[in-house]
């Protein structure tokens, strides 16, 4: 039986596993994890201090203040819209602090692995292949469902070293499921950064010795090798980017890169504002007849680039707040390594995944992929300053 101190927490759990299923289901359950924390929650908002709650303050009210700035108000609350998962960093870890992370690991591996074992599936054709656009998915949207199982690999292996027996045999298996999944749907930042995440779960972990892990992350990198070399056009292809770096990178976005450059000399210190990207896309005389059906248009255009979004959008001023609340997240992790083994991993390999997905796409104006970082973050954080940890610190 589930007491009512964990309802919330379940609830999280299945919004950040039910992105592998459903691109929307997260939202709904999230919400639904908030209003019951909030209904049971007995003044825990007084008791429970989030470290980085004041920069994270100044950061919403620096996104408001490029909102109201903004000269393109609808494309602005597109954008802004985009950003709402950051809310998920005042409640999860709150929610997260005195709950079971049992309930966590073992509620999002399972449906996600589920969600993995379907997609395999699909690409032997045993069961049918549905997708409109190719790939080897759930009902979900092909980025819920990649960066889903992305996240849940690192925690995966991690709990795959540490326990035994059958169990390890298990886990092993499951995180094989995960990286087989990633590997067919071919989305390359999503397969690489999962196998970053395998040397850094190696690297990190406090269970095995240093010549195992000399070892295994020697493993991991021939992994990746033999990933990119017997694969499709999407992985395999980044063997090539010294020598053909512009087929690598894809025509889109070389072309985007450039229109973003323009855009940021322009106005190089505050930006143009949240939403303006997309005027400069639309009116660039180089590359928007090309654009057009390539991109979505209007004002869901968007670069694949979130480096490049945040400086045509606030400048280096922008980038600057941005970046120093992403180090203010992953750097107290790397002092939890020696007391909190486990979640500090789990939180680098988090920071990991959204930085390297980050830098191919706007992965932290879509909504869904923002939630799994947020999520991900809160439980990582929940668990570190849980009243029931001996070694909290404050």
């Amino acid at each position: 039986m589930i007491s009512k101190e964990n309802i919330p927490a379940v609830l999280y759990s299945l919004a950040l596993a039910s992105m592998a299923w459903s691109r929307a289901a997260h939202c709904a359950l999230s919400i639904l994890a908030v209003i019951c924390f909030l209904a049971t929650s007995e003044n825990r908002f007084k008791q429970f201090s989030i470290p980085f709650f004041n920069y994270f303050i100044f950061l919403l009210g620096f996104i408001g203040i490029a909102f109201a700035l903004s000269s393109d108000s609808s494309a602005a609350a597109y954008d802004l819209k985009g950003v709402w998962p950051l809310l998920h960093l005042a409640f999860a870890p709150i929610i997260f602090s005195e709950s079971n992370p049992s309930l966590f690991l073992k509620t999002f591996l399972g449906i996600a692995g589920l969600a993995a074992i379907y997609s395999i599936l699909q690409y032997f054709g045993i069961i049918l292949h549905q997708s409109e656009n190719g790939a080897y998915v759930t009902y979900s949207e092909a980025w819920a469902f990649v960066d889903c199982l992305t996240y849940a690999v690192p925690v995966c292996f991690y709990l795959a070293i540490k326990k035994q027996g059958k169990q390890k045999l298990l886990l092993f298996t499951l995180c094989a499921i995960f990286m087989a999944s990633l590997w067919i749907n071919q989305e390359r930042a999503n397969f690489f950064s999962a196998v970053c995440c395998l040397g850094i779960v190696l690297l990190l972990n406090n269970i095995i010795s240093l010549k195992a892990k000399s070892l295994c992350i020697a493993a991991v990198m021939a992994f990746g090798i033999i990933g990119t070399q017997f694969s499709d056009s999407e992985i395999g292809n980044v063997s090539q980017v010294f020598e053909k770096p512009s087929e690598v990178l894809h025509p889109i976005r070389i072309m985007q890169y450039d229109i973003a450059y323009k855009a940021f000399m322009l106005s190089p210190y505050i930006g143009h504002g949240l939403g303006s990207y997309h005027t400069f896309q639309e009116n660039d005389t180089e590359y928007s007849d090309d654009l057009k059906g390539l991109t979505p248009q209007g004002i869901k255009t968007r670069i694949h680039s979130m480096p490049l979004q945040i400086l045509v959008s606030t400048g280096l001023l922008g980038l600057v707040i941005v970046f120093g609340f992403f180090l203010k997240l992953l750097l107290p992790l790397f002092r939890q390594l020696r007391t909190n083994n486990m979640v500090a991993v789990i939180g680098i390999s988090a920071c990991a995944i959204h930085f390297l997905t980050s830098l191919t796409d706007s992965t932290s104006i879509t909504s869904v992929r923002l939630a799994a970082f947020t999520i991900t973050i809160g439980f990582v954080y929940g668990n570190i300053l849980s009243p029931n940890n001996s070694q909290q610190r404050s």
